[in-house]
C-alpha cells in the first residue's frame, strides 16, 4: 500500500484501486478494513512532526510529501 501511495505521490489514490494494488483480483472481504488500518498505522509512523502525511479524501487517500532539497 505505501508503494502504491509513493508512486502516486501527490494525487488522490482511490480505496479500490489500493485494495487492488496489495491483493489483485483475491482481495478478501476484509480488504477495505485492512487498508483503513494500514492507513492508520502509516499515519503513526510518519508522526506528527513529519513533513509527510496521509489525508483522507473523497474515495481515498492522499499522500502528501514535502520535498527538501540536500545540499
Amino acid at each position: 500500500m505505501l508503494a502504491s501511495l509513493l508512486l502516486r505521490a501527490g494525487t488522490p489514490v482511490s480505496l479500490s484501486k489500493l485494495v487492488e494494488d496489495v491483493w489483485g483480483d483475491e482481495a478478501p472481504p476484509s480488504a477495505v478494513g485492512s487498508v483503513r488500518t494500514y492507513v492508520y498505522r502509516l499515519r503513526q509512523a510518519l508522526g506528527e512532526q513529519s513533513d509527510s502525511s496521509v489525508s483522507l479524501v473523497d474515495g481515498g487517500y492522499l499522500l502528501h510529501i514535502q520535498r527538501t532539497l540536500w545540499t
